[in-house]
């Protein structure tokens, strides 16, 4: 195991990694996850030399669905998802899916109308490289970046077993090693980082954009707020507009969660924000009462609480505006079934759904974005009432407190502004899945390479390392 590169550890499957709100180390990281990768690869080896798919009883399968009422098993779904010469990228989300969301794939699943049920075991290590080389052969025909950072991911949880591989999965798993360093090579080589968000929504087309009226009630606006570095953000931001709410639920954890700092970083330089500039090392505690003069405390560790609700309830909110904890996702339909909620994403809708999106966006374009809707059960699926693009950020900038941020509180304002001056009519976005992809947490390297990107740091830094494997690929 590498001490600098901390990602790959023993029993990855029963003490699952985090990949959230990882520090940025520079080109040291990058270095140190090159190294490792390296001690794995089996010199001068031919890419096809395993055959993994070779003649057996198991390779004779039907065609295989992923629709409600199906029940499919992983390793025959793999093993026939490499037989085929295309794979469907409805296979491939479906799995990355299963995979980010648990960090673990399990044996077979029970396809219903919401959400798989999963069955069986889960420490197969053979479903695991099967994943990567599925992986690995629709990234050799699209360039996905939601697969190159599920294989990136897979590939530390194999290693974290690597001792247990037979001499043919060890092989195997050299191959997925060094075809994992060359797509991460096309990525430091600039060949994903030039597209515009503007391109992708042309590639929608206007046709296929649903634009609906939409009326909402503000007659009691409620803002829940979690004492996070953005809600922080989001308070300065109304401030200094004038928006006031009539009710706050204040919501302060027992425990550390994501989206906290006690202290942040100072600016060196303001960021370029049409809201504010400001310092968020401020007390949220004494901000929100300059927002609104009804403010209720809860304790809680999350907004799906009873408390929450029944004070939504209370208030008899018609309109909420969320502001909660990092990576929470929000029970809508028990917490507010008559209130709409407002929430607003870090991402350009519908193209960027997910999580860290603005890290995705930053490798694919020119351009972030955030995007103002309301919340439904499928995650970052409701209407769109306001979106912007921002410039990327620069390189002093501390993207996950301060620039994500300030781009989603520029976003708020714009949004409360056009909701209050026309009284709650406005015209709203309808969102197709069809239009976007899903991301999840972003891998560390993938990260580092983002922020590289806003740094001005060439390919060329990364050294020969990943050129001699890339030779040999």
């Amino acid at each position: 195991m590498s001490l600098s590169y901390p990602y790959v550890t023993s029993s990855p499957l029963d003490n699952r990694q985090s990949y959230t709100y990882t520090a940025y180390e520079g080109l040291s990281f990058i270095d140190s996850w090159m190294d490792l990768r390296q001690k794995y690869v089996i010199k001068n080896q031919n890419t096809n030399v395993v055959n993994v798919i070779s003649d057996d009883s198991e390779n004779e399968y039907d065609e295989i669905s992923i629709a409600p009422g199906e029940s499919i098993t992983t390793l025959a779904t793999f093993k026939w998802l490499l037989r085929n010469n295309e794979i469907k990228k409805s296979f491939v989300d479906f799995f990355i899916q299963r995979f980010e969301v648990s960090k673990r794939l399990f044996d077979k699943y029970l396809i219903t109308a919401s959400r798989p049920k999963s069955q069986g075991g889960y420490h197969s290590l053979e479903n695991y490289i099967l994943f990567a080389e599925v992986l690995s052969k629709y990234l050799e025909k699209i360039y996905y970046l939601p697969a190159l950072n599920a294989l990136l991911k897979t590939v530390d949880t194999i290693l974290g077993f690597h001792d247990e591989l037979t001499e043919e999965q060890t092989m195997r798993v050299s191959i997925v090693i060094k075809k994992e360093l060359f797509f991460v090579s096309i990525l430091t080589d600039g060949m994903q980082c030039s597209r515009s968000v503007f391109q992708r929504q042309a590639a929608i087309g206007t046709d296929k954009i649903n634009v609906k009226a939409k009326s909402f009630d503000l007659s009691h606006t409620t803002f829940i707020a979690a004492d996070t570095v953005r809600t922080r953000a989001y308070v300065l931001a109304l401030q200094n507009v004038g928006i006031r709410f009539n009710s706050i639920v204040f919501l302060k954890s027992t425990k550390a969660k994501w989206g906290q700092a006690s202290q942040l970083p100072a600016l060196s330089t303001p960021l370029d924000c049409n809201v504010f500039s400001s310092d968020l090392n401020v007390a949220l505690s004494e901000l929100l009462n300059t927002i609104s003069d009804n403010v209720v405390e809860i304790t809680s560790d999350t907004i799906n609480c009873v408390e929450v609700k029944n004070a939504i309830s209370e208030f008899s909110s018609t309109f909420v505006v969320f502001s909660g904890y990092g990576g929470e996702i929000v029970d809508v339909r028990d917490l507010s079934p008559d209130a709409p909620i407002l929430h607003i994403h870090s991402g350009y809708l519908p193209q960027y759904r997910g999580s860290t999106t603005v890290y995705y966006s930053m490798l694919e374009t020119d351009e972030c974005g955030a995007s103002a809707i309301i919340l439904e059960p499928a995650i970052d699926e409701g209407v769109i009432l306001y979106k912007k693009l921002f410039s990327l950020p620069a390189e002093h900038d501390d993207i996950d407190y301060y620039y994500d941020s300030y781009i989603r509180a520029d976003v708020l304002v714009e949004t409360m502004k056009v909701l209050r001056h026309s009284f709650g009519n406005i015209q709203v976005e309808e969102q197709r899945p069809e239009n976007g992809d899903s991301y999840y947490i972003i891998h560390p390297v993938l990260k580092h390479i983002s922020i590289m990107k806003t740094k001005g740091i060439k390919p060329s830094l990364f050294g020969s390392k990943i050129e001699a494997v890339n030779k040999e690929y």
